[in-house]
Protein backbone atom coordinates (compact mmCIF):
# COMPACT_ATOMS: atom_id res chain seq x y z
CA UNK A 1 0.00 0.00 0.00
CA UNK A 2 1.21 3.73 -0.77
CA UNK A 3 0.58 6.55 1.39
CA UNK A 4 -1.73 9.49 0.64
CA UNK A 5 -0.95 12.98 0.46
CA UNK A 6 0.80 13.70 3.70
CA UNK A 7 3.69 10.39 3.22
CA UNK A 8 4.04 8.60 6.31
CA UNK A 9 8.06 8.65 5.42
CA UNK A 10 7.30 12.51 5.87
CA UNK A 11 6.21 12.70 9.04
CA UNK A 12 9.51 12.77 10.86
CA UNK A 13 10.64 15.81 8.76
CA UNK A 14 7.69 17.77 9.80
CA UNK A 15 7.99 16.37 13.62
CA UNK A 16 10.65 18.28 14.52
CA UNK A 17 9.38 21.47 13.72
CA UNK A 18 6.48 21.02 15.95
CA UNK A 19 7.40 21.49 18.86
CA UNK A 20 8.08 24.85 20.68
CA UNK A 21 11.67 25.80 20.62
CA UNK A 22 11.76 29.03 22.27
CA UNK A 23 14.06 32.11 22.11
CA UNK A 24 16.87 31.33 24.11
CA UNK A 25 19.78 30.39 21.28
CA UNK A 26 20.86 33.41 22.02
CA UNK A 27 21.14 33.29 25.65
CA UNK A 28 22.52 29.57 25.51
CA UNK A 29 25.07 30.87 23.64
CA UNK A 30 26.58 33.08 26.25
CA UNK A 31 27.53 29.75 28.09
CA UNK A 32 26.03 28.19 31.71
CA UNK A 33 22.87 26.23 31.75
CA UNK A 34 19.55 28.04 30.58
CA UNK A 35 16.11 26.67 31.92
CA UNK A 36 12.64 27.51 30.31
CA UNK A 37 9.00 26.69 31.21
CA UNK A 38 6.88 27.62 29.02
CA UNK A 39 2.70 27.50 29.02
CA UNK A 40 0.04 27.82 26.86
CA UNK A 41 -3.61 27.12 26.77
CA UNK A 42 -5.92 26.95 23.40
CA UNK A 43 -9.48 27.28 22.18
CA UNK A 44 -10.45 26.01 19.00
CA UNK A 45 -13.85 25.84 17.46
CA UNK A 46 -14.00 23.76 14.29
CA UNK A 47 -16.79 22.94 11.82
CA UNK A 48 -15.25 20.47 10.43
CA UNK A 49 -12.29 18.89 12.53
CA UNK A 50 -11.44 15.27 10.66
CA UNK A 51 -11.98 17.13 7.31
CA UNK A 52 -14.93 14.47 6.60
CA UNK A 53 -15.43 13.70 2.65
CA UNK A 54 -19.43 14.92 1.87
CA UNK A 55 -20.18 17.12 4.43
CA UNK A 56 -19.09 17.37 8.08
CA UNK A 57 -20.67 15.38 10.53
CA UNK A 58 -20.88 18.63 13.74
CA UNK A 59 -18.65 21.08 15.43
CA UNK A 60 -15.94 20.40 17.38
CA UNK A 61 -14.46 22.12 20.49
CA UNK A 62 -10.71 21.67 21.67
CA UNK A 63 -9.53 22.93 24.18
CA UNK A 64 -5.70 22.28 24.96
CA UNK A 65 -3.16 23.64 27.69
CA UNK A 66 0.24 22.68 26.95
CA UNK A 67 3.48 22.62 29.21
CA UNK A 68 6.95 22.77 28.33
CA UNK A 69 9.98 22.67 29.52
CA UNK A 70 13.78 23.22 27.99
CA UNK A 71 17.32 23.33 29.63
CA UNK A 72 19.89 24.18 27.54
CA UNK A 73 24.07 23.99 28.19
CA UNK A 74 26.63 25.16 26.24
CA UNK A 75 30.05 25.52 27.12
CA UNK A 76 33.16 26.23 24.88
CA UNK A 77 33.64 22.05 23.84
CA UNK A 78 29.83 21.36 24.32
CA UNK A 79 26.18 21.94 23.92
CA UNK A 80 22.96 20.19 25.52
CA UNK A 81 19.54 20.98 24.08
CA UNK A 82 16.64 18.86 25.85
CA UNK A 83 13.06 20.15 25.18
CA UNK A 84 9.69 18.04 26.82
CA UNK A 85 6.44 18.94 26.53
CA UNK A 86 3.18 17.53 26.65
CA UNK A 87 -0.77 18.76 26.05
CA UNK A 88 -3.88 18.65 28.75
CA UNK A 89 -6.85 18.35 26.17
CA UNK A 90 -10.49 18.28 26.71
CA UNK A 91 -12.60 18.01 23.63
CA UNK A 92 -16.08 18.05 22.47
CA UNK A 93 -16.93 16.14 19.37
CA UNK A 94 -19.67 15.46 17.20
CA UNK A 95 -22.36 13.12 18.30
CA UNK A 96 -22.29 13.66 21.45
CA UNK A 97 -18.73 12.11 22.22
CA UNK A 98 -16.31 14.03 24.76
CA UNK A 99 -12.40 13.40 25.41
CA UNK A 100 -9.61 14.30 27.89
CA UNK A 101 -6.78 13.20 29.02
CA UNK A 102 -2.82 14.01 28.74
CA UNK A 103 -1.90 13.96 25.01
CA UNK A 104 0.95 14.53 22.81
CA UNK A 105 4.06 13.51 25.02
CA UNK A 106 6.95 14.78 23.03
CA UNK A 107 10.81 15.02 23.98
CA UNK A 108 14.17 16.04 21.59
CA UNK A 109 17.59 15.64 22.69
CA UNK A 110 20.45 17.46 20.82
CA UNK A 111 24.46 16.69 22.12
CA UNK A 112 27.51 18.00 20.50
CA UNK A 113 30.99 17.56 21.41
CA UNK A 114 33.80 19.15 19.79
CA UNK A 115 37.17 17.73 21.01
CA UNK A 116 41.13 18.83 19.38
CA UNK A 117 40.42 16.72 15.85
CA UNK A 118 37.04 15.20 16.86
CA UNK A 119 32.80 15.67 16.92
CA UNK A 120 30.47 13.98 18.52
CA UNK A 121 26.37 14.61 17.15
CA UNK A 122 23.74 12.86 19.11
CA UNK A 123 19.97 13.83 17.93
CA UNK A 124 17.22 11.70 19.70
CA UNK A 125 13.37 12.34 19.05
CA UNK A 126 10.37 10.95 20.50
CA UNK A 127 6.46 11.33 20.53
CA UNK A 128 3.20 10.13 20.36
CA UNK A 129 0.25 12.06 18.66
CA UNK A 130 -3.50 11.49 17.99
CA UNK A 131 -3.53 11.88 14.19
CA UNK A 132 -7.00 13.56 14.33
CA UNK A 133 -5.63 16.97 16.00
CA UNK A 134 -2.83 17.03 13.75
CA UNK A 135 -2.46 20.34 12.06
CA UNK A 136 -3.04 20.87 8.43
CA UNK A 137 -0.90 19.21 5.86
CA UNK A 138 0.26 16.87 8.74
CA UNK A 139 -1.40 14.03 8.90
CA UNK A 140 -0.10 10.96 6.63
CA UNK A 141 -3.43 9.75 6.45
CA UNK A 142 -6.82 9.56 3.64
CA UNK A 143 -9.26 12.99 4.47
CA UNK A 144 -11.71 11.31 7.12
CA UNK A 145 -9.74 8.12 8.14
CA UNK A 146 -7.22 9.94 10.74
CA UNK A 147 -8.43 8.10 13.67
CA UNK A 148 -5.50 6.41 16.14
CA UNK A 149 -2.38 7.42 17.56
CA UNK A 150 0.75 8.01 15.53
CA UNK A 151 4.02 6.96 17.78
CA UNK A 152 7.57 7.87 16.52
CA UNK A 153 11.31 7.14 17.69
CA UNK A 154 14.23 8.90 16.41
CA UNK A 155 18.18 8.97 16.70
CA UNK A 156 20.98 9.43 15.23
CA UNK A 157 24.82 9.37 16.27
CA UNK A 158 27.57 10.84 14.36
CA UNK A 159 31.18 10.91 15.30
CA UNK A 160 34.46 12.04 13.50
CA UNK A 161 37.76 11.59 14.16
CA UNK A 162 41.08 13.21 12.25
CA UNK A 163 39.14 16.31 11.55
CA UNK A 164 41.94 18.15 9.34
CA UNK A 165 44.39 15.22 9.80
CA UNK A 166 45.79 13.13 7.35
CA UNK A 167 43.45 10.15 8.28
CA UNK A 168 40.23 10.69 9.74
CA UNK A 169 36.62 8.72 10.44
CA UNK A 170 33.06 9.36 10.25
CA UNK A 171 31.14 6.59 11.66
CA UNK A 172 27.18 7.22 11.80
CA UNK A 173 24.24 5.16 13.42
CA UNK A 174 20.37 6.08 13.04
CA UNK A 175 17.06 4.50 14.00
CA UNK A 176 13.34 5.52 12.54
CA UNK A 177 10.11 4.20 14.29
CA UNK A 178 6.46 5.29 13.20
CA UNK A 179 4.15 2.98 14.76
CA UNK A 180 0.56 3.32 14.02
CA UNK A 181 -1.99 2.37 17.10
CA UNK A 182 -5.77 2.21 16.39
CA UNK A 183 -5.96 2.94 12.85
CA UNK A 184 -8.38 2.31 10.30
CA UNK A 185 -6.56 3.54 7.05
CA UNK A 186 -5.12 0.74 5.72
CA UNK A 187 -1.93 3.32 4.11
CA UNK A 188 -0.88 3.86 7.73
CA UNK A 189 1.26 0.81 8.25
CA UNK A 190 4.31 0.38 10.69
CA UNK A 191 7.61 1.32 9.28
CA UNK A 192 11.15 0.78 10.78
CA UNK A 193 14.30 1.99 9.58
CA UNK A 194 17.94 1.33 11.01
CA UNK A 195 21.12 2.68 9.18
CA UNK A 196 24.71 2.63 10.22
CA UNK A 197 28.12 3.70 8.35
CA UNK A 198 31.88 4.47 8.16
CA UNK A 199 33.58 6.56 6.08
CA UNK A 200 37.59 6.65 6.25
CA UNK A 201 38.66 10.05 4.34
CA UNK A 202 42.87 9.96 3.67
CA UNK A 203 44.33 13.77 2.39
CA UNK A 204 46.88 12.64 -0.43
CA UNK A 205 47.65 16.17 -0.65
CA UNK A 206 46.59 19.53 0.67
CA UNK A 207 43.72 19.94 -2.20
CA UNK A 208 42.97 15.95 -2.27
CA UNK A 209 40.96 13.62 0.04
CA UNK A 210 40.26 10.32 -0.91
CA UNK A 211 37.38 8.52 1.02
CA UNK A 212 36.07 5.43 1.14
CA UNK A 213 32.36 4.58 2.39
CA UNK A 214 30.25 1.78 3.55
CA UNK A 215 27.01 1.93 4.63
CA UNK A 216 24.15 -0.69 5.29
CA UNK A 217 20.35 0.06 5.79
CA UNK A 218 17.87 -2.46 7.11
CA UNK A 219 14.38 -1.14 6.48
CA UNK A 220 10.63 -2.96 7.05
CA UNK A 221 7.10 -2.51 7.66
CA UNK A 222 3.77 -4.39 8.10
CA UNK A 223 2.25 -3.85 5.27
CA UNK A 224 0.54 -6.20 3.37
CA UNK A 225 3.57 -8.12 2.15
CA UNK A 226 5.67 -7.43 5.25
CA UNK A 227 8.50 -5.55 3.18
CA UNK A 228 12.08 -6.37 4.50
CA UNK A 229 14.69 -4.47 2.70
CA UNK A 230 18.41 -4.67 2.83
CA UNK A 231 20.64 -1.80 1.37
CA UNK A 232 24.57 -2.56 1.03
CA UNK A 233 26.38 0.50 -0.43
CA UNK A 234 30.45 0.92 -0.84
CA UNK A 235 31.53 3.50 -2.65
CA UNK A 236 35.51 5.46 -3.00
CA UNK A 237 36.04 8.82 -4.57
CA UNK A 238 37.87 12.21 -3.76
CA UNK A 239 37.33 15.65 -3.16
CA UNK A 240 39.64 18.03 -4.87
CA UNK A 241 39.50 21.92 -4.28
CA UNK A 242 40.44 23.41 -7.75
CA UNK A 243 40.86 26.67 -6.54
CA UNK A 244 40.05 28.52 -2.55
CA UNK A 245 36.50 28.75 -4.02
CA UNK A 246 35.66 25.63 -6.20
CA UNK A 247 35.40 22.10 -4.67
CA UNK A 248 34.98 18.75 -7.22
CA UNK A 249 33.76 15.63 -5.49
CA UNK A 250 33.32 12.90 -7.31
CA UNK A 251 32.79 8.79 -6.42
CA UNK A 252 31.88 5.53 -7.83
CA UNK A 253 30.85 2.29 -6.24
CA UNK A 254 28.15 -0.85 -5.76
CA UNK A 255 25.36 -1.06 -4.15
CA UNK A 256 23.24 -4.03 -3.22
CA UNK A 257 19.49 -4.46 -2.17
CA UNK A 258 18.45 -7.53 -1.47
CA UNK A 259 13.77 -7.65 -0.55
CA UNK A 260 11.89 -10.03 1.19
CA UNK A 261 8.10 -9.39 0.35
CA UNK A 262 5.13 -11.05 0.18
CA UNK A 263 6.95 -14.52 0.59
CA UNK A 264 9.01 -13.99 -2.08
CA UNK A 265 12.54 -12.48 -2.18
CA UNK A 266 14.89 -10.51 -5.14
CA UNK A 267 18.10 -8.60 -5.60
CA UNK A 268 18.47 -5.44 -7.40
CA UNK A 269 22.37 -4.37 -7.47
CA UNK A 270 24.62 -2.16 -9.77
CA UNK A 271 26.99 0.60 -9.92
CA UNK A 272 26.43 3.36 -8.41
CA UNK A 273 27.66 7.12 -9.00
CA UNK A 274 27.84 10.82 -7.73
CA UNK A 275 29.93 13.89 -9.22
CA UNK A 276 29.09 17.33 -8.24
CA UNK A 277 31.15 20.60 -7.92
CA UNK A 278 30.63 23.49 -5.46
CA UNK A 279 31.79 27.57 -5.96
CA UNK A 280 31.43 29.93 -3.73
CA UNK A 281 30.40 33.47 -4.82
CA UNK A 282 30.37 36.80 -3.70
CA UNK A 283 27.53 36.93 -2.09
CA UNK A 284 27.22 32.54 -1.79
CA UNK A 285 27.09 29.74 -3.64
CA UNK A 286 26.53 27.75 -6.92
CA UNK A 287 26.25 23.90 -6.57
CA UNK A 288 25.66 21.38 -9.94
CA UNK A 289 25.15 17.97 -8.77
CA UNK A 290 24.66 14.21 -10.99
CA UNK A 291 23.90 11.16 -8.89
CA UNK A 292 22.79 7.20 -9.73
CA UNK A 293 20.92 5.14 -6.80
CA UNK A 294 19.36 2.18 -6.08
CA UNK A 295 15.94 1.28 -4.76
CA UNK A 296 14.28 -2.55 -4.60
CA UNK A 297 13.32 -2.83 -8.17
CA UNK A 298 15.00 0.35 -9.82
CA UNK A 299 17.90 2.88 -10.60
CA UNK A 300 17.39 6.40 -10.17
CA UNK A 301 19.26 8.91 -11.59
CA UNK A 302 19.11 12.73 -10.67
CA UNK A 303 20.84 15.89 -11.84
CA UNK A 304 20.65 19.33 -9.81
CA UNK A 305 21.52 22.96 -10.20
CA UNK A 306 21.93 24.72 -7.05
CA UNK A 307 22.37 28.44 -5.84
CA UNK A 308 21.90 29.47 -2.75
CA UNK A 309 22.87 33.82 -1.91
CA UNK A 310 22.34 36.54 1.54
CA UNK A 311 20.18 39.22 0.27
CA UNK A 312 19.97 42.83 1.33
CA UNK A 313 18.16 41.87 4.48
CA UNK A 314 16.93 38.12 3.22
CA UNK A 315 18.29 34.92 2.21
CA UNK A 316 17.48 33.21 -0.67
CA UNK A 317 18.13 29.39 -1.46
CA UNK A 318 16.90 27.20 -4.80
CA UNK A 319 17.66 24.21 -6.78
CA UNK A 320 16.16 23.01 -10.17
CA UNK A 321 16.17 19.42 -11.39
CA UNK A 322 15.60 16.34 -13.19
CA UNK A 323 14.97 12.91 -11.85
CA UNK A 324 14.70 10.00 -14.00
CA UNK A 325 13.78 6.35 -13.13
CA UNK A 326 15.00 3.13 -14.57
CA UNK A 327 11.40 2.34 -16.35
CA UNK A 328 11.87 5.48 -18.49
CA UNK A 329 9.37 8.02 -16.51
CA UNK A 330 11.10 11.41 -15.88
CA UNK A 331 10.06 14.98 -14.08
CA UNK A 332 11.34 17.71 -12.87
CA UNK A 333 11.99 18.57 -9.16
CA UNK A 334 13.54 21.26 -7.46
CA UNK A 335 13.13 23.71 -4.07
CA UNK A 336 12.76 27.06 -3.31
CA UNK A 337 13.42 29.18 0.14
CA UNK A 338 13.35 32.57 0.24
CA UNK A 339 13.21 35.41 3.45
CA UNK A 340 12.72 38.87 2.77
CA UNK A 341 12.22 41.41 5.97
CA UNK A 342 11.22 44.82 5.16
CA UNK A 343 10.78 47.91 7.33
CA UNK A 344 7.63 45.96 9.19
CA UNK A 345 7.18 43.20 7.69
CA UNK A 346 8.70 39.68 6.60
CA UNK A 347 7.88 37.31 3.49
CA UNK A 348 8.61 33.74 3.58
CA UNK A 349 8.50 31.04 0.74
CA UNK A 350 8.79 27.46 0.79
CA UNK A 351 8.76 24.88 -2.29
CA UNK A 352 9.55 21.60 -2.99
CA UNK A 353 8.42 19.25 -5.64
CA UNK A 354 9.50 15.83 -5.51
CA UNK A 355 9.35 13.34 -7.78
CA UNK A 356 9.36 8.96 -6.43
CA UNK A 357 7.55 5.54 -7.48
CA UNK A 358 5.15 4.46 -4.50
CA UNK A 359 3.86 0.81 -5.13
CA UNK A 360 4.27 0.85 -9.10
CA UNK A 361 2.95 4.38 -9.35
CA UNK A 362 5.56 7.13 -10.11
CA UNK A 363 4.01 10.51 -8.17
CA UNK A 364 5.10 14.11 -8.38
CA UNK A 365 3.92 15.80 -4.57
CA UNK A 366 4.03 19.50 -4.39
CA UNK A 367 4.30 21.55 -1.37
CA UNK A 368 3.65 25.39 -1.33
CA UNK A 369 4.11 26.89 1.98
CA UNK A 370 3.86 30.90 2.11
CA UNK A 371 4.15 33.16 5.59
CA UNK A 372 3.66 36.97 6.06
CA UNK A 373 3.82 39.00 8.82
CA UNK A 374 3.38 42.54 9.90
CA UNK A 375 4.33 44.24 13.13
CA UNK A 376 1.70 46.60 13.77
CA UNK A 377 3.64 48.16 16.49
CA UNK A 378 5.80 47.13 19.50
CA UNK A 379 3.53 44.94 20.87
CA UNK A 380 1.45 43.72 18.29
CA UNK A 381 1.90 41.87 14.81
CA UNK A 382 -0.83 40.18 12.17
CA UNK A 383 0.56 36.99 10.42
CA UNK A 384 -0.93 35.51 7.17
CA UNK A 385 0.23 31.49 6.55
CA UNK A 386 -0.96 29.58 3.37
CA UNK A 387 0.18 25.92 2.92
CA UNK A 388 -0.82 23.70 0.19
CA UNK A 389 0.29 20.10 -0.89
CA UNK A 390 -0.96 18.40 -3.81
CA UNK A 391 0.26 14.20 -5.16
CA UNK A 392 -0.45 13.58 -8.65
CA UNK A 393 -0.15 11.02 -11.25
CA UNK A 394 3.91 10.93 -12.39
CA UNK A 395 3.15 8.52 -15.66
CA UNK A 396 3.55 5.12 -15.33
CA UNK A 397 0.50 3.67 -13.20
CA UNK A 398 -2.91 5.55 -12.43
CA UNK A 399 -2.23 7.20 -8.93
CA UNK A 400 -5.66 9.43 -8.07
CA UNK A 401 -4.23 13.50 -7.54
CA UNK A 402 -5.13 14.48 -3.98
CA UNK A 403 -4.93 18.07 -2.62
CA UNK A 404 -4.80 20.10 0.83
CA UNK A 405 -4.58 23.09 1.80
CA UNK A 406 -5.08 25.64 4.58
CA UNK A 407 -4.99 29.53 5.36
CA UNK A 408 -4.42 30.75 8.46
CA UNK A 409 -5.22 34.93 10.03
CA UNK A 410 -4.41 35.40 12.93
CA UNK A 411 -3.89 38.32 15.34
CA UNK A 412 -0.83 38.16 18.48
CA UNK A 413 -0.19 40.83 21.19
CA UNK A 414 1.83 40.87 23.81
CA UNK A 415 -0.90 41.86 26.82
CA UNK A 416 1.94 42.09 30.08
CA UNK A 417 5.49 41.34 30.46
CA UNK A 418 6.35 37.44 28.84
CA UNK A 419 2.14 37.09 27.91
CA UNK A 420 1.08 36.44 24.31
CA UNK A 421 -2.83 36.64 23.47
CA UNK A 422 -3.10 35.51 19.74
CA UNK A 423 -6.18 34.57 17.63
CA UNK A 424 -6.84 33.98 14.50
CA UNK A 425 -9.39 32.07 11.86
CA UNK A 426 -8.18 28.97 9.88
CA UNK A 427 -9.43 27.71 6.73
CA UNK A 428 -8.87 24.21 5.74
CA UNK A 429 -9.78 22.32 1.96
CA UNK A 430 -8.79 18.46 0.74
CA UNK A 431 -10.07 16.50 -1.95
CA UNK A 432 -8.90 13.40 -2.79
CA UNK A 433 -9.40 11.85 -6.22
CA UNK A 434 -9.99 8.14 -5.06
CA UNK A 435 -13.20 9.64 -3.05
CA UNK A 436 -16.21 11.06 -4.53
CA UNK A 437 -16.60 15.22 -3.38
CA UNK A 438 -14.61 17.53 -1.18
CA UNK A 439 -14.18 18.52 2.61
CA UNK A 440 -13.96 21.89 3.91
CA UNK A 441 -13.40 23.03 6.95
CA UNK A 442 -13.67 26.59 8.97
CA UNK A 443 -12.11 27.39 12.63
CA UNK A 444 -11.39 29.96 14.74
CA UNK A 445 -9.27 30.23 17.68
CA UNK A 446 -7.70 32.09 20.84
CA UNK A 447 -4.22 31.17 22.57
CA UNK A 448 -3.21 32.82 25.28
CA UNK A 449 0.50 31.90 26.52
CA UNK A 450 4.07 32.89 28.27
CA UNK A 451 7.45 31.35 28.26
CA UNK A 452 9.98 32.56 30.77
CA UNK A 453 13.84 31.54 31.71
CA UNK A 454 16.05 31.70 33.98
CA UNK A 455 19.56 30.34 35.09
CA UNK A 456 19.97 28.51 38.07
Amino acid sequence: MGTSINKTAGIAALALTLIPTGTLAQDAGDGGVVLTFGFDSSLTIDDNLTLAEGGSPGTSTVWDSRLSFRVQNTTQTQSLDFQASSVLRWADLPGGATFNGVEEPTMRLSYRREGAASLLTVEAFARSVDLEFLGPLSDPGLPGNNIGTLRQTTARVTLETGIGRTIGTRLTAGYDDQNFVGTVDPDLFDTTTRDVGARVNFRVTPVATAFVDLGRTWYEDDDVGNKQETTDTLSVGVDYEIDRRTLVSASVGYSQVDTTEFGGSSTNDGIVYSLGATRELRNGNASARLTSELDGTSSITTLTFGRSMELPRGTFSGELGFTRLANGSQGVIGSLAYRQDLNDDRIELRLDRTFFTDDGDDKFDTRLGVTYSHEIDAISTLGVEFAYGRVEDGGVGAAPTEEEASLTASYSREIARDWNLEGGVVFRYSDDGAVPGSAQSNAVFLTLGRDFSFRP
